[in-house]
């Protein structure tokens, strides 16, 4: 499974959720709006008899106020939107094991530094694979690993990450914009 087929599988997987996330922040924008739109009325009504440079200093301020909550009440729900992305992008690494694995495997084996490496870190179906390049390692199944490997070398003075999962949060940053370009382009 390549990049474009883990976006669509991203996208497939979470389109009604977020579908709901968003109109549930836009809900709640709209009634932030709508309070802020009562409290600038009642505002006006009782210093109607101030100038009125002072009533629309008074309305910039809680419009302003209102600005704020709706932009922190958005941040919050791209943030957590992002999170459930990287959690649903997270749970579907696996795929990445189903064509061609071995060879991905290997290359990945091939960017290591060169050392003896004292532990070796992978997948528990990886362990033959990881016996085969570093036949005097100690190899550690590891199920939190869905791909890849984590070696490290005597006394853990050197550690290498080489897994789906540090690729995918170290590349996160360049995927999560078009992501949500896609999925703002959805709502």
């Amino acid at each position: 499974m390549g990049f474009r087929e883990l976006i669509d599988a991203l996208r497939s997987e979470g389109e009604e959720k977020v579908r709901a996330f968003w109109k549930e922040a836009e809900e709640d924008a709209q009634r932030i709006r709508e309070e802020t739109s009562v409290k600038a009325g009642e505002l006006r009504e009782r210093y109607s008899e101030l100038q009125a440079s002072s009533v629309e200093e008074k309305r910039e301020a809680v419009l302003s106020v209102a600005r704020r909550e709706v932009q922190n009440a958005r941040f919050l729900a791209e943030k957590e939107l992002s999170d459930r992305l990287y959690r649903a992008a997270l749970r579907c690494l696996h795929h990445l094991r189903d064509e061609g694995y071995s060879d991905i495997f290997h290359a990945l084996v091939r960017e290591l530094p060169p050392r003896k490496w004292h532990g070796v870190r992978v997948y528990p179906e990886d362990q033959d694979r990881a016996r085969e390049h570093f036949p005097d390692a100690e190899i550690i199944p590891d199920d939190a690993i869905s791909g890849g490997l984590e070696v490290s070398a005597s006394e853990g003075s050197i550690r290498v990450i080489n897994t789906f999962e540090k690729r995918l949060e170290r590349i996160w940053p360049e995927i999560l914009p078009e992501l949500l370009h896609d999925i703002h382009g959805l709502i």
